[in-house]
């Protein structure tokens, strides 16, 4: 039977025509035709045995669109598959709606979500699981406000956010200070209400310890209204006042209650204009935000830069990328990361080539190229035919260094592999240096 399914579900028309609906399972299989062979139903459809208590429910969701055939008000299985109606047999709501077999413990929810448009028929505030389902209400009902709101039975415990979320244009009808979920709901207030600070704002009610992000971060314009350094969650959001109240920088600043731990990143980032007034070299995380220093805070360089607190392992490539101009400041052969960013030298700070370089030091396995594309003006001082790196830049020099190719072809030896390279030369330099082209080529 298995194999019949997948069939009906490949070939359905062409099995339908060698089926025997007196051998089929109709018991264990009436599903199969339902999701399977709607565009078919005429040649199938049997009322007498089809298996309503098991699979009404795919009749609802797979044949709505033959919904006058099957429908039958005292087989269909009401108890177990009443949401499959709801969501799917919408348009025929008048044909199947019975609040007496409704499932109103279990579906409440896909009535409003999905018969929205019949509310004033299916309605019954005694009836409807507020427990559960308040939410929904809030979400997709919010246009029949009026109709639906009863303050004694919304879930306030677990939906006031429904209620912020979706109705904030009704906030003076359902407003209550006593029976809104602060606990949990604060930062709703904060995020969707926020033009009705004035009215719900209340300094003792407020989830200070878990939600003082959302004041920081919506409600910045009222920050003289709820502004309490003492209840305030610094530990948690001192990155949400740097980040989202910069220009109120001045009262808020307290550099010992600040957590210079978690959010000196954001210091740096979103208050560098206020740089004198929060720098403390002994309280900033160097360990974890050197980087921002360098890439927000470059202008103020010689006022924060410690060659013993930065951490040039880690964030090297921000003070190579973002304070070039202090080279002369920082740079630190000994503290230098030679293996990784010796191109970075090369191709950013060749004007500062007689200070940096160093032969022992620079990676010439990997960036020898880098020293003749980027370097080619001090090429008598850094050539070194035992440590350039011929297989990686031979073409490199060719480009960039043919000026002195007198002193780097005749280094080459004679059975390199990319010996061949050298034809691509051009004629001027070819005719230059025809007696050393001519000699590799004997």
């Amino acid at each position: 039977m298995t194999d019949f399914i997948l069939l009906l579900q490949l070939h359905c028309n062409y099995t339908l025509d060698y089926w025997d609906p007196d051998k089929y399972n109709w018991e264990k299989q009436s599903w199969a035709l339902a999701q399977y062979c709607s565009d078919y139903f005429d040649k199938w459809w049997n009322s007498e045995k089809y298996n309503w208590k098991d699979h009404s429910w795919y009749l609802a969701q797979f044949c709505p669109e033959h919904f006058n055939k099957w429908w039958n008000f005292e087989k269909y299985n009401w108890e177990a598959t009443f949401g499959a109606l709801v969501e799917y047999c919408s348009e025929h709501f008048d044909k199947w709606w019975n609040p007496d077999k409704f499932n109103w413990q279990e579906d409440s929810k896909e009535l409003v979500q999905y018969c929205s448009e019949h509310f004033d028929k299916w309605w019954d505030t005694n009836k409807f699981n507020w427990k559960k389902y308040s939410w929904a209400l809030a979400q997709f009902c919010s246009k029949r406000f009026d109709k639906w709101w009863n303050p004694e039975k919304y879930n306030w415990k677990k939906h006031s956010w429904s209620l912020t979320q979706y109705c904030s244009d009704h906030f003076d009808k359902w407003w209550d200070t006593n029976k809104f979920n602060w606990q949990e709901d604060s930062d709703c207030l904060s995020q969707r209400c926020l033009k009705h600070f004035d009215k719900w704002w209340d300094t003792n009610k407020f989830n200070w310890e878990k939600q003082s992000c959302a004041l920081a971060q919506y409600c910045a314009e009222y920050f003289d209204k709820w502004w309490n350094t003492n209840k305030y969650n610094w530990e948690k959001d001192s990155w949400v006042l740097a980040r989202y109240c910069a220009e109120h920088f001045d009262k808020w600043w307290d550099p010992e209650k600040f957590n210079w731990e978690t959010a000196s990143d954001t210091l740096t980032h979103f208050c560098s204009k206020h740089f004198d007034k929060w720098w403390d070299t002994n309280k900033f995380n160097w360990e974890k935000h050197s980087w921002s220093l360098a890439q927000y805070c470059s202008e103020h360089f010689n006022k924060w830069w410690d060659p013993d607190k930065f951490n040039w392992k880690e964030y090297l490539w921000y003070l190579v990328q973002y304070c070039l101009e202090y080279f002369n400041i920082w740079w630190d052969p000994d503290k230098f990361n030679w293996k990784e960013y010796s191109w970075v030298l090369a191709q950013f700070y060749s004007e500062h080539f007689d200070k940096w370089w160093n032969p022992d030091k620079y990676n010439w396995e990997k960036y020898s190229e880098d020293l003749a594309q980027y370097c080619s003006n001090y090429f008598d001082i850094w050539w070194n035919p035992n440590k350039f790196d011929i297989e990686t830049g031979l073409t490199y020099l060719i480009e960039y260094c043919y000026q002195h190719t007198d002193k780097w072809l005749s280094t080459i030896p004679k059975d390199h592999p990319n010996i061949a390279i050298l034809k691509h030369i051009t004629l001027d330099q070819l005719a230059k240096y025809k007696s050393h082209i001519l000699l590799r080529g004997k």
